[in-house]
């Protein structure tokens, strides 16, 4: 399906991939989600549980704050806005928190390498690795926290922190 339509017609996948709507193109979704509904038939989002493959064949990113700032930290303009294909975005959700497995990927001839947290509210907590040209054997250690409207970058390995998580209180 195009992922920025689905992201402006789906309530549900526009509030789940928020990111979507700054990316232009085709993807497929292999997803399993349970949980459950309020009195208006929305999700409750803490009961959110599942996982499954976002699988990127070709799609443009323009305009996502994170790939800016990334490109802007490092001093690689070529992150900016890049093309991304054939890439398998593979993440699980529990208690408000989408959980993103390691995922790596070709950039303007870098090799970044994303793994980490995201709340389902926009608060990040992301490990990156931005491998360099010419095979990504070397690379600038990141770590992003912050939100998805202004991503905190810090250079170098640093401790791992959780986002903490919202369990559903039953109601």
């Amino acid at each position: 399906f195009d992922i920025n339509k689905a992201w402006q017609e789906i309530k549900l996948f526009h509030d789940m991939a928020s990111s979507a709507g700054k990316a232009y193109g085709i993807v497929s979704l292999d997803y399993n989600l349970k949980g459950k509904l309020d009195s208006t038939m929305h999700p409750v989002y803490p009961s959110l549980e599942g996982g499954g493959t976002l699988s990127l064949t070709k799609v443009k990113v323009k305009g996502l704050k994170l790939f800016s700032a990334m490109g802007k930290e490092s001093g690689k303009e070529g992150l900016t806005d890049p093309d991304l294909s054939k890439v398998d975005i593979k993440t699980t959700i529990k208690n408000n928190i989408i959980t993103l497995e390691r995922l790596k990927m070709k950039i303007a001839g870098f090799r970044p390498r994303i793994e980490g947290q995201v709340s389902l509210d926009g608060r990040l907590n992301l490990k990156i690795r931005l491998g360099l040209p010419p095979l990504g054997i070397i690379g600038i250690p990141m770590r992003v926290t912050g939100t998805q409207e202004s991503p905190q970058f810090k250079l170098g390995k640093s401790d791992k922190d959780e986002i903490p998580e919202t369990e559903d209180n039953g109601n």
